[in-house]
C-alpha cells in the first residue's frame, strides 16, 4: 500500500509529517482534498472491490486477486508530470485556461469506480484508473472543448454520468457544478463549486 493510500484510510493521519486535511492556498488543491477524502471513506466502507482484468492493470490494484477473481483497489497519488496537457493546449487554442478544479480533478488519483447520488440522480464519478483510461479521458476533453468553443457554448468539464442521458460538469468560467443533457445546454446548477459538490456525495 503506498503511504498516502494507507494514511487516507486513517481518519486523522498524516503523510510526511503533514495532516491531511481542507487544503488551501494553490488552485485545485481543496478539490484534491475532497476528493481523497471521499476515495478514503469509499475504501473503508468495503466499496473498493472490482472484477480482476490481467488485461487493465492499474497503480490502483493491491495484493493478489481472489478465489473469485475479485481485486481490491486503493486510489494512488498521479506522479507525473502534466497528465492534462494536451487538454489545456485544446483550451489555449481557443483562449481559455482549464479550470484547476477539473485539472486537480482528473490530475490527482488513479482510482477505481466510485457511485453515489446527488440532485436526486445517481453519480458515477469519471475516475481514471490507469494511463490507458488517461489517455481516452483525454482525447474526449479534447473534443468536447473545441466542439463547445466551435458552436459557442457554455464550456464545460464533464465530472460523472447518471447512467441516463444527463451528466454532471464543471462550468468552466464559474467553476460550478451543472447537471446537463447530452447535446443540450446545461440544466441547472447543483453545486457551486466541485469541493463542495464531492463533499455532498
Amino acid at each position: 500500500m503506498n503511504n498516502y493510500a494507507a494514511a487516507l484510510l486513517k481518519p486523522s493521519a498524516s503523510v510526511g509529517g503533514q495532516r491531511i486535511g481542507r487544503a488551501g492556498g494553490m488552485p485545485g488543491c481543496e478539490v484534491k482534498t475532497m476528493l481523497g477524502e471521499l476515495l478514503a471513506a469509499w475504501c473503508r466502507n468495503g466499496y473498493n472491490i472490482v472484477e480482476f482484468d490481467p488485461g487493465w492493470p492499474s497503480p490502483c490494484c493491491t495484493g493478489e486477486p481472489d478465489a473469485e477473481g475479485m481485486i481490491r483497489w486503493l486510489p494512488v497519488e498521479m506522479d507525473r508530470p502534466e497528465p492534462l496537457a494536451a487538454v489545456e493546449a485544446a483550451f489555449a487554442e481557443s483562449g481559455l485556461l482549464l479550470h484547476p478544479d477539473a485539472a486537480a480533478f482528473y490530475g490527482g488519483f488513479w482510482s477505481g469506480p466510485v457511485e453515489s447520488e446527488h440532485s436526486g440522480e445517481e453519480v458515477m464519478l469519471n475516475t481514471v484508473w490507469n494511463e490507458a483510461q488517461l489517455a481516452t479521458t483525454t482525447a474526449s476533453l479534447v473534443m468536447g472543448v473545441r466542439l463547445q468553443a466551435r458552436s459557442m457554448q457554455t464550456i464545460t468539464v464533464p465530472i460523472g454520468g447518471t447512467g441516463s442521458d444527463l451528466f454532471f460538469a464543471l462550468d468552466n468560467t464559474t467553476g460550478e457544478i451543472l447537471l446537463q443533457e447530452v447535446g443540450s445546454p446545461p440544466l441547472q446548477v447543483v453545486a457551486p463549486s466541485l469541493a463542495a459538490f464531492l463533499d455532498e456525495l
